[in-house]
């Protein structure tokens, strides 16, 4: 047993010098390698620094710059030149799929892009897209972004072979010209004209101005048709700051105030009034002044847009006004609750949780267990509305969670304490 013992510890030896050997030539193989790549790499470092030194040498000496000497940095990157993504562009736009969201998520790419690429490469191969669905939702992508060349995208809208295509072009005018050229389209050319090559700031805030002064002018039947406009073409207002501005100082403010007063009754001049209100987006003191007041007019539309004009962050002042209103419409059953309830949960004051877990306990029907659970409750308190919670569940909740929400506790009844 000694003997093989020490034979196969002998042969282990010899196998462990074997591989040390073979490791040693190894390194000294790759070391020669080595010495050899860095000898050749510095050779050739060495002759292109003498042929750049010639080349440098035989230069024509530069003179002062004058208008047509062109800079570095007015060249495009030279990792992507203006004519590769054009064609990265132009193929995307081609190979687009009958899928209206792969549409959509080029139009992104697209508005995000170099706004001159953007808009080149849209008119060199609009009229190649294949689906009319595809070029809306290129519209929609443009719209979306407030591009800065929104209108030269909406103008490949507007003369589009397909209606449908069209109509998503003057839809979408609505907001940056705040008229409806679908109804006469005769009127687009010149508007364009006009209007081409502009700053879109400085169009939509002449487009708002024109347009308050129309509805100033307008009554009877012709009021109504602005007011029906109106409420698709007020987001313009919300999007594009000069056009609010603009609309502000032509006296916006003043005309929905008038309007509310003298048409409480007509539904569509009533919202208009507060699609403008909105869309001016009014300081506090006007909200305090004009609008809060409004919670109690006799006329339910009048009451509704005084609550969503007034339900906005940061207005906890409204909270004790909008829970008495919301009292009072529990107790009527007029159905403004549903309003009411919805201006509290974009205030997003805590205070108001436990007196709207009080209306729903003291009603305990659809109309304050959905109205008040689903429009306000559920964004007060991050809970997901169900059918289930009434006013009963409503209460144990408030007994296992108001911990969580310290500054509304202050303010619980003692029935929720």
């Amino acid at each position: 047993m000694t003997a093989r013992n020490d034979e196969e510890g002998r042969l282990n030896d010899a196998m462990r010098r074997a591989d040390d050997l073979l490791l040693r030539s190894l390194k000294q193989d790759q070391s020669k390698r080595r010495r050899k790549t860095m000898a050749i790499v510095l050779i050739v470092i060495a002759a292109a620094g003498a042929f750049a030194a010639v080349v440098w040498s035989a230069r024509p000496r530069p003179g002062p710059p004058d208008a047509h000497t062109t800079f570095a940095s007015d060249a495009p990157p030279a990792s992507q030149p203006v004519a590769a993504r054009d064609q990265s562009f132009s193929g995307k736009l081609l190979a687009l799929p009958d899928d209206w969201r792969a549409a959509l998520a080029l139009g992104n790419e697209l508005a995000a892009a170099d706004p001159d690429v953007a808009v080149k490469t849209l008119g060199d191969n609009w009229s190649r897209i294949g689906a009319f669905e595809a070029r809306q939702q290129l519209l929609k992508a443009f719209v979306f972004a407030n591009h800065p060349r929104v209108l030269d995208v909406l103008d490949l809208g507007m003369n589009d072979p397909s209606p449908r295509v069209r109509e998503w072009a003057s839809n979408y005018l609505r907001e940056y010209a705040f008229v409806d050229f679908s109804e006469d389209s005769s009127t687009y050319p010149q508007w364009r004209k006009q209007t081409q090559g502009k700053a879109l700031a400085a169009v939509v805030a002449d487009a708002a101005r024109g347009w308050i002064e129309r509805a100033k002018q307008s009554s009877g039947e012709g009021l109504k048709r602005q007011a029906r406009f109106i409420g698709d073409a007020a987001r313009g207002l919300e999007t594009n700051p000069s056009a609010a501005q603009a609309a502000r100082d032509a006296g916006a403010l003043d005309l929905a105030a008038e309007w509310l007063k003298r048409h409480p009754d007509d539904a569509d001049i009533v919202r208009a009034a507060q699609a403008i209100i909105a869309g001016v987006r009014p300081d506090e003191q006007y909200l305090r002044q004009t609008i809060l007041p409004l919670l109690d007019s006799p006329h339910a539309e009048v009451r509704s847009a005084a609550a969503r004009l007034l339900g906005r962050k940061g207005n906890a002042w409204a909270v004790d006004p909008l829970l008495a209103a919301l009292r009072e419409s529990t107790r009527d059953k007029n159905g403004n609750g549903w309003d009411f309830a919805t201006a509290l949960g974009e205030i997003g004051d805590p205070r108001a949780i436990p007196p709207m877990i009080e209306t729903i306990a003291a009603d305990n029907t659809y109309n304050t267990v959905y109205g008040v659970g689903y429009f306000g409750l559920s964004k007060l308190t991050g809970v997901r509305y169900d059918e289930s919670h009434d006013g009963a569940w409503w209460r144990q909740w408030w007994q296992r969670e108001q911990k969580r929400f310290p500054r509304a506790g202050a303010e619980a009844s003692p029935l929720l304490r």
